[in-house]
């Protein structure tokens, strides 16, 4: 089934162009096609790149399965569209999550550095005396509580970079 046009914009077009992010929410969640083009070939993450304000909207477009690799018609992809616009906070989103390998790997990064800082902590700072909250301490010093307990507690963990 085709996705309702507007002047070859689809709804989510129209909502990541506008910054509607509780829109545009509604409209993924009811199957709206992030992938879709409109006459330009643009994509909805190729609106959202175009709005100064609307990083959250890129978060939430990339979330979604939107592609930093798709072209509109004058060949450029949303990180180059965005530097194109002088829109400098959106492309530096879109190098940081093509740098990382992508928005699932851009989003594991904070809590992956967490991870390794606690595999390369010495011995004695784990035995040894600590200043933290005695919970958080014994998370992330007690070599007894292992690596899969700590990665799932970290899920519960909210970065900057999750949506």
């Amino acid at each position: 089934m085709e996705a309702a046009t507007y002047n070859g914009s689809t709804p989510l077009h129209i909502a990541a162009y506008k910054g509607r992010y509780d829109a545009a929410v509604l409209l993924l969640d009811a199957g709206a096609d992030v992938t879709a083009r409109a006459r330009n070939s643009n994509t909805a993450l190729h609106q959202a790149a175009s709005n100064a304000l609307s990083i959250r909207m890129c978060k939430l477009l990339l979330s979604r399965g939107a592609s930093l690799d798709a072209h509109d018609s004058k060949g450029r992809d949303p990180e180059a569209y965005a530097r194109v616009l002088n829109r400098s906070n959106n492309a530096a989103l879109f190098a940081d999550v093509r740098a990382a390998g992508g928005w699932s790997a851009y989003v594991a990064a904070p809590r992956n550095q967490l991870l390794a800082l606690r595999r390369e902590l010495p011995t004695r700072f784990r035995t040894g005396p600590c200043n933290a909250p005695r919970a958080q301490a014994r998370l992330f010093l007690d070599k007894k509580i292992p690596d899969d307990v700590f990665i799932h507690t970290l899920t519960f963990w909210r970065s900057e970079r999750d949506v």
